[in-house]
């Protein structure tokens, strides 16, 4: 399950830039396996840029690879990170 993160952005930001990233992903048909994370998170550079950013973790980097193609072409104007993760596990399986 892929999950993309919205990071440094105010919280009216964040909701439309999850509303570009929900489209995208309805657009090459990853919306039923998407998760989108978004919250109170500031990231500013040193000299206190705001530095807003999404990261994108996969399990799968072929599907990773197709979201961040997905996400150049809507020009959505913000960095992006890409996390491999080992694992995901279903809570119905972390009993």
């Amino acid at each position: 399950m892929p999950n993309i993160e919205i990071h440094g952005k105010v919280f009216a930001d964040q909701i439309k830039t999850a509303q570009a990233i929900e489209q995208t992903m309805l657009s090459i048909g990853f919306e039923k396996e998407l998760v989108v994370t978004y919250g109170n998170t500031m990231v500013q550079s040193y000299y206190g840029k705001d530095m807003p950013y999404i990261r994108i973790c996969d399990t799968n980097m072929k599907r990773a690879a197709k979201i961040v193609s997905a996400l150049r072409k809507a020009k959505l104007s913000i960095d992006m990170e890409v996390l491999k993760l080992h694992r995901f596990i279903p809570s119905d399986k972390v009993k």
